[in-house]
């Protein structure tokens, strides 16, 4: 037994002899000229190893590279396409006696690779290989699994990267990751996976960690559980769950996405957001994300952007012609302004627009979505519980507010976008009930001057691929309902008291009536009427009313209105304040004719009451005001010499007798000085 052991021990110390002896009798110069010459022939590009080539065979079988460079494409940025300072590859040589292969050593040391495209999209990566290295015909497949059995007793005790860096160039937009670092430990090929690694981009170190349970499984088809996570100073996400890549990709497992500013994330990637607003700061996400086949979801999802914080889910399926996704999201509360411009005055005129709007974007994807909020702010309008769904299906986009808290009051309605044709089509339906004029109008334009409650409906279509196509074909109706409220800033009854005074030529002296006709304070009043209560107007002056109604119709960009009314209390010792209204809108030009009749009529008194009608007329952004006066509508721009007596006895010869010598004695009274002072 001791001469068998000797025997066993000398063979074992010969092994251990010749393994270290035999790489120094290996001409590895002779085999690095065959490697690089072998490489050349096959890919056309140069294999160089400028520095030493070695092999050893004990305690691991191990060879080392140094000064490692291939070749790049002809015209290429760089000379080389890659580069390498040193590699290792070491085998333990005692496993290999028992089958078992235990990578101990298997390290890039300083890889660097350029990857770039010409100028006719080719990559350098796409290397034709000779001829006579082309693969010859596929063998029939190894069903029996045999062929990939060494991979069972494989182990990575020591697989490395270090400081890579990788470019790429593209149309002369250029990236570089650099800093690649890696490392990988497999005890066993069937067994735990860990990868652990960490890279720079963009100056940002991005640490990299993932795992798997069992590798040979997972690659293989089986649902393993796997985890993998992110982390930087722009973005930390982390997936923990269970996988599958094949047949086709699953997974089911939480997500979590901390990303400190979407804004400071979007800029780092190199597309910063141009978008107005200050929000888009801290966002969170968490929920359970789940793949299957072609549909990737987010369930339980809890999210908060901002002071933002919501609940729901998501879901897109990838089969279709179109991507489609549903889904589900609900929020405490949604502060709109963080992502809004800030208001701006501008005293330019407003002009429709001509250009083409690009409604591409609806056939896209498909979509179906509800929304639900406790409260909507927008500026300083404050919108309560609210319910809104979107639709769209190939091009048509369906949005449906089921329900609307607005100012005490609620309200519903839809808007139809169809683009499925070359003219997009628009309607919209809208229901307000019971809102509250006074708050809402503070808060929307900070004007208090219209109080009362307010009830509104209207339903339109239009179509057109810009503004200007859009309001020229506006069709529809609606109408509107006040009741019990205050006009501030205008007086009605005085309004209707001084057109009186005016029509009748009460006034003795023509200049004073004329100023009185085009004084600031009349024709700015009704001017601030006509532009829905928006002029200036005087602080201690109101209109109270019971009822204010009025509906309208819109034909071709026109809208038409013929049953304007407004009814008060008693007003100024009068007892009923009446004003009726029709006329029309054109909105393609931006112009308006408009007659209201304003009287005020005394508990004992019949008839007309005293009073009488003005007109807006003209641009609609600047309306003249005017008073009527038979055919003649004197406003600003009435010259005394369009008051002469040929012209005053046409205007008023449609009226009755008495109406127009009343009228045509006061007027020629009051301007008879004044026109032979002309």
């Amino acid at each position: 037994m001791k001469k068998l052991i000797i025997i066993v021990g000398s063979i074992i110390a010969l092994v251990i002899v010749a393994a270290i002896v035999i790489p120094f009798f290996i001409p590895m110069e002779k085999y690095k000229a065959e490697i690089t010459a072998q490489a050349e022939k096959a890919t056309g590009r140069q294999l160089v190893i400028s520095g030493p080539l070695s092999l050893s065979l004990f305690p691991s079988i191990a060879v080392n590279a140094e000064g490692v460079t291939f070749s790049n494409a002809p015209g290429a940025k760089y000379p080389q396409m890659a580069s390498l300072d040193r590699l290792h590859v070491s085998l333990k040589l005692l496993p290999l006696i028992s089958g078992s292969i235990v990578v101990d050593g298997f390290e890039l040391d300083k890889p660097v690779i350029h990857l770039e495209k010409n100028a006719q999209g080719k990559g350098n990566w796409e290397i034709e290989m000779s001829t006579s290295e082309q693969p010859t015909a596929a063998e029939p497949a190894n069903t029996s699994g045999g062929g990939m059995d060494f991979l069972n007793n494989l182990t990575l005790d020591n697989v490395r990267l270090v400081d890579g860096t990788v470019t790429y160039d593209d149309a002369g937009q250029s990236q570089q990751i650099s800093g690649i670092n890696a490392a990988v430990k497999l005890p066993k090929y069937a067994g735990p996976m860990n990868f652990d690694g960490s890279l720079t981009w963009n100056g940002e170190k991005i640490d990299l960690k993932a795992s798997v349970a069992n590798l040979k499984s997972f690659l293989d088809g089986g649902n393993e559980a796997v985890t993998a996570k992110v982390d930087s100073s722009k973005v930390s996400t982390s997936y923990e769950g269970m996988a599958a890549i094949s047949p086709a990709l699953a997974m089911d497992g939480k997500v979590d996405l901390d990303v400190p500013s979407v804004r400071g994330l979007a800029a780092w990637a190199g597309t910063p957001l141009d978008m107005p607003g200050d929000g888009l700061g801290p966002l969170k996400i968490e929920g359970q994300l789940k793949v299957a086949g072609s549909t990737y979801s987010f369930e339980n999802a809890n999210l908060s952007l901002d002071d933002l914080k919501g609940t729901g889910q998501v879901a897109i399926n990838m089969a279709g012609a179109r991507p489609k996704v549903t889904g589900k999201l609900d929020t405490a509360a949604l502060d709109l302004n963080p992502y809004m411009p800030p208001p701006t005055t501008t005293t330019e005129r407003f002009e429709w627009s001509t250009e083409p709007m690009d409604f591409s974007g609806l056939k896209s994807a498909d979509l179906d979505m509800s929304f639900s909020t406790q409260a909507l702010k927008v500026r300083n309008i404050t919108i309560g519980k609210s319910d809104l769904s979107l639709k769209l299906d190939n091009g048509l986009l369906t949005a449906t507010l089921a329900k609307m808290d607005l100012y005490k009051g609620s309200g519903n309605g839809s808007v139809e976008v169809n683009a499925r044709n070359d003219t997009p089509v628009i309607k919209a339906n809208f229901d307000l009930k019971g809102v509250q004029a006074e708050p809402l109008m503070k808060d929307a334009a900070e004007i208090d001057r219209l109080t009362g409650t307010f009830s509104t409906n209207f339903g339109i279509t239009a179509s057109g691929k810009s503004q200007k196509d859009i309001v020229a074909t506006l069709n529809g109706k609606g109408a509107v309902d006040f009741r019990d409220g205050t006009i501030r800033g205008v007086d009605l009854a005085a309004i209707a008291a001084t057109i009186e005074k005016i029509s009748n030529g009460i006034k003795s002296n023509g200049t004073d009536m004329l100023s009185s006709l085009t004084s600031g304070n009349l024709l700015g009043s009704l001017k601030a009427v006509g532009a829905m209560f928006g002029g200036k107007g005087e602080v201690n002056q109101e209109t109270k009313f019971t009822t204010l109604t009025a509906s309208w119709t819109a034909n071709q960009g026109t809208i038409h209105n013929g049953d304007f009314l407004l009814e008060g209390p008693q007003t100024n010792d009068r007892a009923v304040l009446k004003m009726t209204g029709k006329g029309d809108v054109v909105l393609p030009p931006q112009t308006i004719d408009y007659e209201a009749s304003i009287h005020t009529f005394a508990k004992q008194e019949s008839g007309t009451g005293v009073g009488g009608t003005v007109r807006l007329s003209g641009d609609l952004q600047d309306p003249s005001p005017c008073v009527v006066v038979g055919s003649l509508c004197i406003g600003k721009k009435t010259k005394p010499q369009d008051l002469l007596k040929s012209k005053l006895e046409n205007a008023i010869s449609g009226g009755s007798k008495s109406d127009g010598k009343s009228s045509l004695k006061g007027l020629l009274g009051g301007f008879k000085d004044k026109l032979k002072s002309e």
